[in-house]
């Protein structure tokens, strides 16, 4: 069993392994459960549970029954509704979306019980986020090795010449930029900021031998390090053995789970 997605509006969600991400006012997807599996069991009942992560507060959906508790999320960013044949969801981002360097994420998670007991749990991640602005180019040297952990995490490369803050944002496990430690300048981003903003999911980052320069680029707000961690909440492992260009102190205090 899974969470299958369908574009509901003019523009396509992004889409990246089991998230879905909403960046423009209008967007819309359905959302239902569908199964690459043979059942012979009868399905009694399927129930849908949408969950804002920053503050748990959720709503549930029963397939064909009432909707009218969908409208108890109180929600800036997202409308919930039953689909057109009852059997899932449709989720549209509203007009106010978060601002730039800001995301909401959401768990969708349904649950299918069967007639005999039985039941097959999945779970789906949404993202709202205003993201309109590519993050890291294919032109970059990182471009490859943010590349090479999103492949290893969703079993294909990103397949388009951009990595958006979403895609970036729902990156986990760790990334390794030994393989291009030679020809990596700087960790700069496009937008002219810094890729260790966007990547509060990751747990690992090695920059083993890489010469990475401290003040060749301007980045935004002046901030020249380019090894700020403080969005970094997750990060448990960094290694800078032989990272010959940096230099000064570098401040952690932001990874609690740093060991």
């Amino acid at each position: 069993m899974y969470i299958n997605t369908v574009n509901q509006g003019l523009i396509a969600p992004r889409t990246v392994a089991n998230y879905i991400g909403l960046y423009q006012s209008g967007q819309a997807v359905n959302m239902y459960v569908t199964s690459n599996e043979t059942y012979t069991g009868k399905i009694n009942k399927v129930t849908y549970t949408i969950t804002r992560n920053i503050d748990g507060a959720s709503v549930q959906y029963i397939a064909g029954g009432s909707t009218s508790d969908l409208d108890n999320l109180h929600d800036d960013y997202i409308s919930v509704t039953a689909n057109n044949d009852k059997t899932g969801l449709i989720i549209s981002s509203d007009s106010a979306m978060p601002a730039d360097e800001s995301s909401y994420f959401y768990t969708i998670t349904a649950v299918v019980r069967f007639i005999s007991g039985l039941e097959r749990t999945t779970t789906y991640t949404l993202v709202i986020s205003d993201d309109g602005t590519p993050i890291v180019s294919s032109n970059q040297v990182m471009f490859n090795a943010v590349n090479d952990a999103f492949t290893t995490q969703t079993g294909s490369s990103i397949g388009r010449n951009y990595f958006y803050k979403v895609d970036l944002m729902v990156l986990t496990g760790t990334i390794d930029f030994t393989s291009y430690a030679a020809t990596l300048p700087n960790l700069v981003t496009s937008n002219s900021s810094y890729l260790f903003k966007y990547l509060p999911n990751v747990t690992g980052i090695i920059l083993d031998g890489c010469n990475i320069t401290n003040t060749a680029n301007n980045i935004q707000g002046d901030d020249k390090r380019q090894f700020l961690f403080d969005n970094m909440v997750n990060l448990r492992v960094l290694s800078i053995q032989n990272c010959t260009g940096l230099t000064g102190n570098i401040d952690l205090t932001m990874c609690p789970e740093i060991t």
